[in-house]
């Protein structure tokens, strides 16, 4: 008799830029993990009410709602307080990132400072234990 199946990893990849979303996305599920995409923050806060996934990488420059008001949003509210966050962003420094390091992310990656190897393997670190 089998057992039952692991549910896959799910990361919400939250970012702006179409193609920064699909190239992500079609890394993680090389990498074994499903992905559920937002656009901007607010698209993120929603998606989350459909599903919540087990890991957020996060771009902190977005318009209607940027990385920082999700990361308050999150933390504020008691189902994802401990979800953990990853900035994948293309700000190296700033109030941005200094208010995000305050509001308990688990890392931090420059857009194009790492390759998909090391995404994979630093995403796949902070997910939590099934």
């Amino acid at each position: 008799m089998r057992g039952v199946e692991p549910k896959m990893r799910t990361v919400l990849v939250v970012d702006d830029v179409p193609d920064a979303r699909e190239v992500v996305a079609r890394l993680l599920k090389l990498g074994g993990l499903q992905a559920v995409t937002a656009e901007d923050g607010y698209d993120a806060l929603e998606a989350l009410h459909e599903q919540t996934p087990d890991l957020v990488l996060l771009d902190l420059t977005m318009p209607r709602m940027d990385g920082v008001a999700v990361l308050k949003a999150l933390r504020a509210d008691p189902r994802w307080k401990d979800l953990p966050v990853i900035l994948f962003t293309a700000v190296s420094e700033g109030r941005l990132v200094e208010e995000a390091g305050r509001l308990g992310v688990q890392d931090y990656i420059l857009k194009g400072g790492v390759g998909g190897a090391e995404l994979l393997e630093r995403i796949a670190r902070h997910l939590p234990l099934q």
